[in-house]
């Protein structure tokens, strides 16, 4: 079961139990966090997570769509394969990415540009 923080405003963090998010994972992942989605912003910290695979890479995506034009979804990672991932198939251009949690609950707290 995926874990469910709140920022100080309310906003969603979900942060995955395991270390890889892959095809026997992706589904049950992406339905939690579509269950936890209260607003516009998402973020899904994955700093303890060391890899993902296509299915991984796909929930992330859909739970971005089931947000919406408007919706945004940041996604917290450090330096390694998650981020270089993330380079490589240029999602980090759909994404918000951050090094730290602390980083990405700043922009929760945020109020999205109108």
């Amino acid at each position: 079961m995926t874990e469910l923080l709140r920022a100080a405003n309310g906003a969603p963090i979900v942060k995955p139990p395991f270390d890889r998010l892959d095809g026997s994972r992706a589904a049950s992942f992406k339905s939690d966090c579509v269950a936890a989605i209260r607003g516009p912003r998402l973020l899904v910290d994955l700093s303890g997570v060391v890899f993902i695979d296509s299915s991984g890479l796909g929930a992330l995506v859909g739970v971005l769509k089931h947000l919406g034009e408007e919706g945004e979804v940041g996604l917290v990672t450090e330096a390694g394969g998650v981020l270089s991932l993330l380079k490589i198939t240029r999602l980090y251009t759909i994404f918000r990415v951050f090094p730290t949690q602390a980083a990405g609950i700043a922009w929760l707290e945020t109020p999205p540009a109108s």
